[in-house]
């Protein structure tokens, strides 16, 4: 697994970096040549019209994805020298993911819910216990344990999904519209909590939105607009 020098490398760096779709014959360039760069404990908004490349950028960031050209770093490591069963450790290991339709499991409980990655990361049972409890009650839901997911508000749902994206104690959470399918308010609390989490912990984070409130409240702002970054000083 290649690897550069800690101390040298940001949390996130992509270089030149093409994405490439077919449609039957025809090209669609999700990314012309994205170069972006995010600091460790920073967090960072991608903002732009939709289909401009943001949830693009942050599947190839999340190792969901891979280039068509350019090269991807995350916590120092290449992500074009991981084979696909490396990218499924390292995803579980590094980058906590969060979605804007929750993909939670509906049937397991919230506390089965965020104790998921760390049973599939091996982690003993009482660092699961200790794990989850305390993540729950930071996302304020330690009251709702048990409750089956599909018994969840939407905003109760997305704190969930918080606390799992956490659970493994990533070095990077990347956030795909977070508040995209909550109303403005409930929004505006869960990302509170998540910019909060993050920054108390030391979290790189990246979210994609639509929003300019939700922006504003990111350490930078980079803008997206037909694959291409439209403010190249701030990337």
């Amino acid at each position: 697994m290649e690897k550069r020098g800690v101390g040298e490398q940001p949390a996130i760096a992509l270089e030149g970096v093409t994405k490439t779709y077919w449609n039957g014959a025809e090209p669609v360039h999700a990314l012309r040549g994205a170069t972006v760069r995010v600091a460790r404990g920073e967090a960072l908004a991608l903002m732009g019209p939709s289909g401009c490349g943001k949830t693009t950028l942050l599947n190839l960031m999340g190792g969901l994805d891979v280039p068509t050209a350019g090269q991807v770093w995350v916590a120092g490591h290449s992500l074009a020298a991981m084979g696909e069963k490396d990218l499924t450790l390292f995803r579980r290991r590094h980058v906590g993911i969060i979605f804007q339709f929750f993909h939670l499991l509906p049937t397991l409980t919230v506390w089965e819910n965020v104790a998921l990655p760390l049973h599939l990361n091996g982690q003993p049972a009482m660092k699961v216990e200790a794990q989850v409890s305390e993540l729950l009650d930071r996302v304020h839901l330690g009251h709702r344990a048990r409750q089956k997911a599909y018994q969840l508000s939407g905003g109760e749902m997305q704190r969930v999904a918080l606390a799992r994206a956490l659970a493994n104690d990533p070095q990077i959470v990347l956030a795909d519209e977070p508040t995209g399918n909550l109303d403005s308010q409930v929004g505006l609390e869960v990302l509170a909590l998540l910019l909060d989490l993050c920054r108390q912990r030391g979290k790189t984070l990246v979210l994609a939105t639509h929003s300019a409130e939700v922006g504003a409240r990111a350490d930078r702002i980079v803008r997206l607009r037909d694959g291409m970054i439209e403010n190249p000083d701030a990337a």
